[in-house]
């Protein structure tokens, strides 16, 4: 079930750093999204199944 989670938390999280590509590298690196999205991918890599 959390990887089911984490799954969805991923695809919302990518979209949202895609479109901040518009912007370039700043925009990407200065947004909170980014790094979310690296907090949730590895967590649910990491997570038990």
């Amino acid at each position: 079930m959390a990887i089911g989670l984490a799954y969805g938390v991923t695809a919302a999280l990518t979209k949202g750093v895609v479109d901040l590509l518009g912007g370039g590298v700043a925009g990407v690196l200065t947004n909170w999204e980014t790094y979310a999205l690296a907090v949730v991918v590895v967590g649910g890599t990491l997570a038990p199944a």
